[in-house]
């Protein structure tokens, strides 16, 4: 896993609308890769570092010790192995569930069975009233595997289990931008994407998911049936993302519709291809305006999260979101 750390930012009071005491919040899914935006984004809005207790199945990994430093609590458990699961929701009144799943290449195909031992466990301890997924926003004929899997995780939690929960249905994340197939050839000046400049795009920040999912945690808990929905930060096209790359960066960038990836994707990526096909034809709309009533100033804009994420840093890498002083983390 890569490094990543995490510091304790200074918070405006519009942030701090999840007033909660006394109470532990079980974090899955949030040990590594985006987890620590997510992380950040439960502290914002009013959890302390006491009150989130994060699974790992590794809780010696290197990346885990800067939350531990903070105060956050490391529990170790495997959702594959379900013996290691009981007691781990104790105490805890919500859980917010980053991820069932690896951030691989590969369709990770154990999502779904995750999902069911860690239900099971928050199904037999009744402490947890109410559990925020961490989703895939789609139209029902989406045809897209990996947000297949998501959906199914949904009916998990909500028909199979019949535990209470928010199912925040995110879009494209920002985050992505950063991995190393994307943010090098956009620092030389061209943003490859295999959509039309003018085909609008959903937004959706890592560190606003964890936002949004502590503003939930924090109410009353959903009906039975559960709550879908869509979250995205801003909207978009690839020409204005491109812009705004320009402008966080201090350099050129334009958008070139990237064809000949999607031809390759077709014939030897096909786990790829389903998701371009999705974001070329998806009719699926989110209605940010609806979202930012809701959740006043939680959600952030694509180019302020191009300057918080230091998006102009050309020395920076995906591996380094979140990366800050630790000192100055102890001392906020």
């Amino acid at each position: 896993g890569c490094l990543i750390l995490l510091k304790m930012v200074a918070l405006t009071p519009a942030l701090v609308v999840a007033a909660v005491t006394g109470s532990k919040l079980l974090v899955v899914g949030a040990s590594g890769g985006t987890g620590a935006r997510a992380l950040r984004g439960l502290l914002d809005v009013g959890y302390t570092p006491a009150q989130l207790r994060v699974l790992s199945r590794n809780p010696s990994k290197p990346s885990l010790k800067p939350m531990q430093e903070l105060g956050i609590e490391i529990y170790a458990a495997d959702l594959d192995d379900p013996s290691t699961l009981p007691g781990v929701s104790n105490m805890c009144t919500g859980c917010y569930v980053h991820s069932t799943s690896g951030d691989t290449k590969k369709l990770d195909i154990g999502e779904v069975v995750r999902a069911q031992h860690l239900a099971q466990v928050l199904q037999a301890d009744s402490s947890v009233r109410h559990v925020v997924y961490n989703s895939a926003a789609a139209e029902p004929t989406h045809c897209v595997k990996r947000i297949a899997q998501k959906h199914a995780v949904e009916h998990v939690f909500t028909a199979e289990f019949s535990l209470p929960a928010t199912h925040l249905r995110a879009n494209l994340f920002m985050e992505e931008l950063w991995k190393s197939y994307t943010r090098p050839s956009i620092l030389k000046g061209t943003y490859p994407f295999s959509l039309a400049s003018d085909r609008t795009v959903y937004l959706t920040s890592v560190r606003d998911m964890g936002r949004l999912a502590g503003s939930c945690l924090a109410r009353e808990p959903p009906p039975a049936a559960g709550r879908k929905l869509n979250v995205a930060s801003d909207i978009l096209n690839p020409a204005l993302m491109a812009e705004a790359f320009a402008d966080a960066q201090g350099t050129p960038c334009v958008h070139k519709q990237a064809r000949l990836l999607r031809w390759i994707a077709r014939f030897f990526f096909p786990d790829l291809y389903e998701v371009i096909q999705f974001y070329r034809t998806s009719t699926e709309t989110t209605d940010v305006e609806a979202l930012q009533r809701e959740f006043p100033g939680l959600l952030t804009p694509f180019a302020a999260f191009l300057e918080e994420t230091g998006w102009g840093n050309a020395t920076a890498t995906y591996e380094h979101l979140g990366i800050v002083d630790l000192k100055e983390a102890e001392l906020t």
